[in-house]
């Protein structure tokens, strides 16, 4: 089942109505910016990206907690070279 959304179609079983707090100021600078209908799908992209990089900030330090752990000395360099070594 879905529904219209002001141009927008959502499905209902992926898509979840929340209540939470946003600034003043950043509402009034969505509301200049992004046109109405596009607002919910245009939150959605952006927290999806900050989600994202969240989670790859989150793998980082995991990584850096094991490596000091196992008491491994390399650098990010080195994992880079590793990383691409055989991809020319």
């Amino acid at each position: 089942m879905t529904t219209a959304h002001k141009g927008t179609t959502y499905r209902k079983s992926k898509c979840k109505k929340m209540n939470f707090m946003i600034e003043l100021r950043v509402i009034e600078n969505m509301e200049d910016v992004i046109p109405k209908g596009e607002r919910s799908s245009f939150v959605n992209e952006v927290l999806e990206e900050a989600l994202i990089r969240k989670q790859r900030k989150n793998a980082f330090r995991a990584m850096d907690k094991l490596r000091e752990k196992a008491n491994i000395r390399i650098t990010d360099k080195e994992i880079r070279k590793y990383r691409n070594y055989g991809r020319q």
